[in-house]
């Protein structure tokens, strides 16, 4: 009787521990298939995005979110997105993504630059300028954000990350969030609408610490700075831009001079073959500079002026 009931027990145990691996494996299974169906719908959510200038807020299930230069995974499932700018920090966990995009123009399309976080990450714009608020008003969207004229109205709202934008004044803590480190980050901006120099800094022991300098050109590549990681993820993304920028140029070049040449070979037509060719002679020039351009070391006041010259003679 006791060898019975021995073998009932070995029996019953293997049964349990074979429903407890199968319902182990279902439950991986499930997950795996759930990782893979969300990254799915996040890549075409990103890439759609890519070609429409939107503010847009999405739900998905519970996940962790790593992102790099070129691709994001999602509890280990990965999905390259190749070419798009994508400004984002570099982990987010959350069940809700805020997702913004805006046309990146030189004067002529060259791509939508794509924005993503999460309600968890908090955005703080400190400035009293017109270009401050304005910047604010575009950034806001469907994000955390808030605008103060100085630090020291700035409360601690509990959130887990906090970056703080300053507008042509020095980076400092405030206060109420001395302590937080390390999740809180800065970005200083000085320049306009159309170009100027920003600098990031990580918070150590409740001081900033400058990350590096860099540039942004346009509106749309100042908002890639401030949705960015570190300097790292945001050169990385301008490098991909900048080689968007000088393939089209190269395209629209080609076109210019394709219509430089049929006028000439049209010789009644004198009075079109003047005018396109002393137009396009200058717009030809400006186009081949911007199709040359090094996004590490560029001469934004020149790709500036290059682009402007070409709309106006375009218009």
């Amino acid at each position: 009787i006791q060898f019975n009931w021995i073998i009932i027990l070995v029996v019953g145990a293997a049964i349990t521990l074979m429903f407890i691996g199968f319902i182990s494996k279902q439950q991986g299974i499930s997950a795996v298939s759930t990782n893979l169906l969300t990254a799915s719908t996040l890549d075409a959510v990103l890439h759609g995005y890519e070609s429409i200038h939107i503010s847009d807020a999405i739900e998905i299930p519970k996940s962790k979110i790593n992102f790099n230069c070129n691709s994001f995974s999602i509890n280990g499932v990965s999905k390259q997105f190749g070419a798009l700018s994508l400004f984002s920090q570099y982990s987010l966990e959350t069940d809700k993504l805020n997702i913004l995009s805006f046309g990146w123009d030189m004067p002529y399309r060259i791509t939508n630059f794509v924005y993503i976080t999460s309600p968890d990450v908090r955005y703080v714009f400190i400035g009293n300028s017109d270009f401050a608020r304005e910047v604010f008003e575009k950034a806001r969207g469907k994000i955390r954000a808030d605008g103060f004229t100085n630090t020291q109205a700035i409360q601690d709202e509990g959130n887990d990350k906090i970056r703080l934008i300053f507008f042509e004044q020095n980076p400092e803590m405030p206060e109420n969030l001395n302590g937080l480190d390390p999740g809180i980050s800065a970005l200083k901006i000085n320049g306009d609408e159309n170009r100027g120099i920003i600098e990031f800094f990580d918070s150590v022991d409740g001081k900033f610490e400058s990350r590096g300098k860099s540039y942004y050109i346009k509106e749309a590549s100042l908002l890639g700075a401030i949705f960015s990681g570190d300097i790292e993820m945001y050169s990385c993304n301008m490098e991909k831009a900048f080689n968007k920028l000088k393939i089209i140029s190269r395209i629209y070049n080609k076109k210019v001079n394709n219509i430089s040449a049929q006028y000439n070979d049209i010789e009644e037509n004198s009075v079109c073959r003047d005018f396109y060719q002393s137009h396009l002679l200058a717009i030809s020039n400006n186009i081949s500079y911007l199709s040359s351009l090094n996004s590490k070391s560029p001469d934004y006041e020149n790709i500036i002026k290059a682009a402007d010259e070409i709309e106006k003679i375009n218009n």
